[in-house]
């Protein structure tokens, strides 16, 4: 992939996800009434309507263009994170723009973190007594890509049970957000699974492993030749 093109997942992003995702939530209003701050609306609708809908550019590149068989793990991380780039840069510019003590609460302190040598900054995270943290937008996105590269690339070599795997990285995805949106509002059962899952700690070091794992597994296909089926084996185009 060329940077012209990851740039235009970036600006689908903006242009794309952040309407599509205004528009469904005020569709479902409109529907069935009730208000923004409402539970249903911030902490349940929000998280799995974002999710889902930063996946949406990259799951109209695999449909639409024939390149998509020759992507590399390393592309399809490129192509979950872009659309989360810009998600996150329109999200927050609007919010900055609207509300003058956005990423800061009053028991909490500061919440959203953009400290220059963190690996992901723009995570949130309670800077008195932090009891769980979300990481940036681009993380989970470039995780659940990820995960679905590997899924989509080696169905061949591991059955299609292996789809199961990126359904599991969205619904993490939709816990933590969900949790961190309505961690005074949810019921008891959900912010204990989201406990049980590290309640969004464990989610950078995961992602880092694998991609690490993806990185590997492309430089070995690119200075490996190797015949048969292994245990990752590109799908053929």
């Amino acid at each position: 992939m060329t940077w012209k093109q990851v740039s235009l997942f970036v600006l689908s992003g903006v242009l794309v996800v952040i309407p599509l995702t205004n528009w469904t939530m005020q569709g479902l209003h409109l529907i069935f009434g009730g208000q923004t701050t409402d539970t249903w609306s911030f902490a349940v609708m929000t998280p799995i309507i974002e999710e889902v809908y930063k996946l949406l550019p990259l799951a109209l590149f695999l449909f639409f263009s024939r390149r998509a068989t020759s992507l590399s793990l390393s592309d399809y991380v490129l192509l979950g994170a872009a659309p989360g780039i810009g998600f996150q840069f329109a999200e927050e510019l609007s919010r900055r723009l609207t509300q003058s003590h956005y990423g800061v609460s009053f028991l909490g302190g500061k919440t959203l973190h953009w400290e220059l040598f963190d690996l992901f900054p723009g995570y949130f995270e309670e800077s008195f007594i932090p009891t769980m943290m979300n990481v940036t937008h681009p993380v989970h996105s470039a995780m659940i890509a990820l995960g679905f590269g590997i899924a989509y690339r080696y169905t061949s070599c591991l059955t299609r049970w292996v789809y199961v795997f990126p359904a599991l990285l969205l619904c993490w995805a939709i816990l933590n957000h969900a949790a961190w949106n309505g961690q005074n509002r949810l019921p008891d059962w959900i912010l204990t699974i989201h406990e049980w899952t590290g309640e969004g700690y464990r989610t950078e070091g995961f992602f880092l492993l694998l991609l690490m794992a993806g990185l590997l597994k492309d430089y070995w296909i690119c200075t490996v030749s190797v015949n048969g089926c292994p245990f990752f084996e590109a799908k053929p185009s």
